[in-house]
């Protein structure tokens, strides 16, 4: 029976190492880098950062998943890490990467930049996650350039509360889209014998 060998730190330094084609196999979850970026937002590549950060034009520029830093790293991304995933992998070796499925596509290109092949995609799929919803009311008197009135604020928050201001808003108050996610993506993949 194999030892399941656990370590912390970066993972880029860590595998370093390692010996070269020391690994069988590969399962891993990166971040997913759920930025402005990956929200159709504006950014240009950075050198600012050791895996090529985003510089991003928005008010947390560095926030990912609920805002949180670690997520916009761009680690999933990084050459550095696929080469050094690749070199220590066995030739024949099978990698499974979990991912975003509004950011997998670049996972996927440095992967294969890397040298891995035959990269394909299974669904990792679940009932919980919470919805993506989108008041349609808010949205309307957004696209008609309406400013919502403040009524209040958020219990124990600082958020203000608001009323809608044109006619359809008022008839699409508290309707939402409720997306909800149900599946993530996972990169599989070998290195070449």
């Amino acid at each position: 029976m194999q030892k399941l060998i656990l370590r912390h730190g970066d993972c880029v330094e860590v595998l370093k190492g390692y010996d070269e084609g020391s690994v069988g196999a590969f399962c891993c979850d990166p971040p997913y880098d759920l930025t402005a970026v990956s929200r159709g937002g504006s950014a240009r590549q950075a050198g600012s950062g050791p895996y090529g950060r985003h510089e991003l034009d928005t008010k947390n520029p560095r926030g990912g998943f609920m805002g949180k830093t670690w997520d916009g790293t761009g680690i999933a991304f990084s050459p550095l890490l696929w080469d050094e995933v690749y070199r220590v992998l066995r030739p024949g070796g099978a990698i499974k990467a979990f991912s975003g499925t509004r950011t997998f596509h670049r996972m996927v290109a440095a992967m294969q930049d890397a040298g891995f092949r035959d990269l394909r995609l299974e669904a990792w799929n679940y009932g919980s996650g919470f919805p993506k919803s989108m008041n349609i009311g808010k949205a309307l008197d957004k696209a008609a350039g309406a400013t919502r009135g403040v009524v209040g604020t958020a219990p124990a928050q600082d958020i203000p509360l608001t009323a809608p201001t044109t006619a359809e808003a008022r008839l699409w108050e508290g309707w939402g889209t409720a997306l909800k996610p149900a599946w993530e993506p996972v990169v599989v993949g070998r290195r070449p014998q």
